[in-house]
């Protein structure tokens, strides 16, 4: 045996470890060689461990970077609150948006995790339009899990405290109630709260009646009004220049569908915006056209007039003597512009007499009274899908006195749109109308409250009162209108102020063919040099409805005509039919 040779070792028989093991043969490492393997490990920790460090770098600086938009935060922070409420969109008749809700946050804070709430309010001062004092006083109350810090944050300020990375403060997605054409509707749609409640107009009597609202309304979360946006601009802004023109003090003007009671446009000066409410005085958010009512003068007799013709069987021809006063007890009714003469019914209403239309009344009966008043409406409080509804005021008598003046409009105080709706019953045949701010479409179980042949009386006398007597300033060119005038004393300290004067026009067009009728009403108007000193209402209100006619006749696709329609014309339809 060779003495240099190595024994095998133990277990190991028959084999050889005198030269060197093949590499086959040798045990392996992670990493080739054991020398090789412990530098590439140290390698894969320094690797992992930069890129590690650069993940994080890339992070911080991607958050300390300001980006707006910040749509993307928004919605990584935003906390859905599950009893957060949602307001139906509320768009006009042809689908454009009158009132929408937008999704906001508001920023709250748990004062419970905060060390430092003085800290915390100066560094939200710094972004909120809110009061440090106050900001203070509600984040060093550790007590409280839950404060209110700023509600309805712009994308701006969100991403701005969001950067700051304070502790215990956090975002809640809210709805907020947004009006984009502000001022245009606000007696109409009223405005919500910063809880999205509705406290006024439409939004408050969605609020009540959402379930039904929701039937009648097929287009999901949409509710459509019968209301013309396109419209309700040309009738604010005519109105606007008629307050303007003569220095009134307020001003209501609304546009009716005459078969359906549809209402096209509505409006109160002087209004408000609903984005801001508190912002403008109580008397702005006063809805004259439903809330407020009026003695309303002269444009009470046509209804006075149909009265006598449908109640008392009398006729257009019949004549009374308007020569002298109308006496009762130790009253007095006489005419502001005396004919001195006597007057058939129509010229009664032409020449807008005090004392014809008294003794109408008169001839007619307190019973015909009290029912034709009810039939149009005048003793009940317009049913409207608002809650700023006014009731009328009524006469305590119905007594000889009290008629007398009811039938040219003092002694019984109704909303204009009461009388936009009775106007529309007068002209359109006779069939009674309720006016309504939703959509409305059948016209089949309409009750009939006038004769055909008195509602065509009506209009032939109506047109008349435009062709020749106090309505003549109302009058278009190619859309013939149908028009009473009305002028009311104020009262002041218990007595009637001839100084201090409402004008009311009732009017409807087109004239052969009524498809709308409307009232407009100034507050105290002045006249001035173009209108000689007067502020009557032939000077004041008939002109106002006349550029408001001009404007929207097209607008609503009606056809201009060339024929002036006559009495004789109304009176050949009562003839045909």
């Amino acid at each position: 045996m060779n003495a240099s040779a190595k024994p095998p070792r133990f277990g190991m028989i028959g084999r050889d470890y005198s030269e060197p093991a093949s590499p086959r043969w040798r045990k392996p490492f992670l990493f080739g060689t054991p020398e090789s393997a412990s530098a590439r490990r140290v390698l894969l920790l320094m690797a992992g461990f930069v890129f590690l460090c650069s993940v994080v770098g890339a992070r911080i600086v991607d958050l300390t970077l300001p980006r707006y938009p910040v749509a993307a935060i928004s919605q990584a922070i935003a906390a859905v609150d599950p009893g957060e409420r949602h307001r139906p969109t509320i768009t006009d008749r042809n689908g454009r948006i009158l009132a929408i809700d937008i999704a906001t946050a508001s920023l709250y804070g748990d004062p419970a995790k905060i060390s430092n709430g003085d800290h915390v309010a100066r560094k939200l001062a710094e972004i909120l339009p809110a009061d440090e004092e106050l900001l203070r006083a509600r984040l060093n109350n550790p007590r409280r899990r839950f404060v209110w810090l700023a509600r309805y944050l712009t994308p701006q300020q969100q991403a701005q405290v969001h950067d700051l990375g304070l502790p215990g403060i956090g975002f809640r997605r809210e709805h907020r109630r947004v009006y984009p054409h502000g001022a245009l509707f606000s007696h109409i749609l009223g405005y919500a709260n910063i809880d999205n409640q509705g406290l006024a107009g439409f939004e408050k009597f969605l609020d009540r009646q959402a379930s039904r609202i929701a039937d009648e309304n097929a287009d999901g979360d949409a509710v459509s009004l019968s209301l013309d946006l396109s419209i309700q601009h040309v009738v604010r802004e005519e109105l606007q220049a008629s307050m303007e023109e003569f220095r009134a003090r307020g001003g209501v003007a609304c546009l009716i569908d005459a078969r359906t009671g549809e209402i096209i446009a509505m409006v109160s000066l002087p209004d408000f915006d609903p984005n801001h409410p508190t912002q403008s005085p109580p008397r702005s958010r006063f809805n004259q056209a439903t809330l407020g009512v009026y003695e309303a003068g002269s444009i009470f007799k046509p209804f006075t007039v149909a009265m006598a013709l449908e109640g008392a069987g009398l006729q257009p021809e019949d004549v009374f003597d308007a020569r002298a006063p109308v006496r009762i007890g130790r009253f007095s009714i006489e005419d502001f512009h005396p004919q001195g003469r006597p007057l058939n019914i129509a010229e009664i209403l032409t020449y807008s007499s005090n004392i014809g239309a008294a003794r109408l009344a008169l001839a007619a009966g307190e019973e015909t009274h009290r029912e034709f008043w009810e039939r149009f409406g005048f003793l009940q409080t317009a049913q409207l899908e608002l809650p700023e509804v006014g009731a009328p005021l009524l006469p305590r008598k119905w007594n000889d006195l009290e008629r007398a003046t009811l039938s040219f409009g003092y002694g019984i105080s109704v909303s204009p749109l009461q009388l936009a709706g009775a106007t529309a019953s007068l002209v359109n045949g006779g069939y009674r109308v309720q006016p309504t701010l939703l959509r409305s479409y059948d016209t089949a179980e309409r009750a009939r409250i006038l004769s055909e042949e008195t509602s065509f009386a009506m209009r032939g006398m109506l047109r008349q009162v435009v062709r020749m007597g106090t309505g003549r300033k109302s009058d278009v060119e190619g859309y013939p209108v149908l028009g009473k005038t009305g002028t009311a004393e104020k009262i002041s300290g218990g007595r009637y102020d001839k100084n201090r004067r409402r004008t009311f026009f009732l009017s409807a067009f087109p004239a052969q063919e009524p498809r709308y009728a409307m009232i407009v009403m100034l507050d105290e108007p002045k006249g001035h040099k173009g209108t000689f000193g007067y502020a009557t209402a032939g000077w004041t209100a008939a002109p106002l409805t006349g550029r408001i006619v001009q404007r929207v006749a097209p607008m609503l696709g009606l056809q201009p005509v060339a024929e002036d329609p006559t009495p004789e014309y109304f009176a050949q339809l009562i003839t045909e039919k």
